[in-house]
């Protein structure tokens, strides 16, 4: 697909508060309700944007950052699965940080008043018509808060603009192998989506690059008013299931203006990094990638703030992802692993060695990954001792993660 034509940046004090007066109108509404079934017991008391991840840090963390770096202040954040970490992370980090604009969050229970809260991500962003009515801006962003990548939205907005489209979705390539579990786009000369298919059997293959597939990233750039209208109608539509890949972009497709952009990262002489993270066997290989030097998708430099430094220890040579506040004893045998909050594995354990008795207590993927939480944990060392339980450290006083 050839490249977008993106305008450089505009120079000048006029041009730069055109820009500035612009990028403050854009609506951004970032959908952070996800359960994250796929990952288990780790998103059993919180939602998949609020599980810790590379440390300290939450998932929702790599979305809020670009939106702060592109120069984006008017954020809505639509929650609704288990959502009090995710407040209480926002309400510390993120509101300060938005401070000259506007940050507001939307509980799906609340705004919908009822117990089943937003039916879908497009019902979610249909319970903001009315702020979105009140904007003079002329163009909607609406983000998942669930993936890892550095990303500049100023360059998608202006190839939405550029192009005429009604929507333009972020795409990505993705190998083949992997391409079943996302959205597929077809594309023209022009960038054009002409079809796409969702979670296919056989992805299709991109013309220029027949080893991958170009996949949605679940981030979207609508025409304003286009978006409302569209809203409007699928409300009124019985079989609707609410649902931005289901309901709205069929109709940009059926109106031939929806549009794919090939995201970049910000500085184009690095390769463009993009991770779901919502399986356990891509939520340890992205600590592991993360974790090496240089680091493929950044979350080092500061915002306003010094929490947004990266911690200098996440992963390990053997394959482990160490969660925030978790340790591993350098006596231990660990590999392949993911570490739960808090846990400490003392000398003389063993996992991820034999899978078989590994998910005697742990929960074992097919791909091999262990995950081990201290509750977990607290029943292996039953069965095994004399080994410590996962709470006390006295035999492993030195223990630290490992290298």
């Amino acid at each position: 697909m050839p490249a977008a034509a993106t305008p450089a940046p505009p120079s000048g004090p006029s041009l730069h508060r055109k820009l500035m007066a612009y990028l403050s109108s854009v609506a951004v509404f970032v959908l952070a309700g996800g359960k994250g079934t796929r990952l288990h017991e780790l998103t059993e008391g919180t939602c998949k944007p609020a599980l810790p991840f590379a440390g300290s840090h939450r998932i929702i963390d790599w979305t809020l950052t670009n939106v702060k770096r592109s120069g984006l202040s008017r954020i809505i954040v639509a929650t609704q699965h288990n959502p009090n970490m995710l407040r209480d992370h926002l309400a510390a980090h993120w509101e300060p940080a938005f401070r000259n604009g506007q940050f507001a969050v939307l509980d799906g229970r609340v705004a919908a008043a009822c117990k089943e809260g937003f039916r879908g991500t497009a019902d979610a962003v249909a319970h903001c018509l009315k702020a979105m009515e009140r904007l003079q801006g002329s163009e909607v962003l609406v983000l998942g808060a669930d993936h890892i990548y550095e990303m500049d939205f100023r360059l998608l907005l202006a190839a939405h603009r550029a192009s005429g489209a009604k929507a333009t979705v972020a795409a990505h390539p993705a190998p083949l192998a992997e391409a079943h579990a996302f959205r597929v786009l077809s594309v023209d000369d022009s960038g054009r989506v002409v079809r796409f298919d969702e979670k296919p059997a056989r992805p299709a293959a991109m013309a220029d690059d027949p080893g991958h597939a170009l996949c949605s990233m679940g981030i979207y750039v609508f025409d304003r008013l286009w978006l409302l209208g569209a809203l409007r109608e699928i409300a009124k539509e019985p079989e609707t299931r609410h649902d931005f890949g289901r309901d709205i972009l069929p109709r940009a497709l059926r109106d031939e203006g929806l549009y794919a952009c090939r995201a970049r990262h910000p500085d184009p002489s690095r390769p463009f990094y993009w991770r779901d993270v919502g399986t356990l066997d891509a939520f340890r290989t992205a600590h592991l990638e993360l974790a090496a030097s240089p680091a493929p998708c950044a979350l080092a430099r500061r915002v306003e703030e010094s929490w947004m430094a990266l911690p200098s220890k996440f992963a390990d040579r053997h394959g482990n992802a160490l969660m925030q506040g978790a340790s591993l004893s350098p006596q231990a045998q660990v590999r392949n692993t993911i570490l739960g909050p808090g846990l400490h594995l003392p000398a003389g354990v063993r996992i991820g060695y034999d899978a078989q008795e590994d998910a005697q207590f742990f929960r074992v993927t097919d791909e091999g990954t262990v995950l081990v939480t201290p509750q977990m944990y607290a029943r292996y060392a039953r069965a095994h001792p004399p080994v410590y339980s996962a709470a006390s450290r006295a035999p492993d006083v030195d223990a630290a993660p490992y290298e």
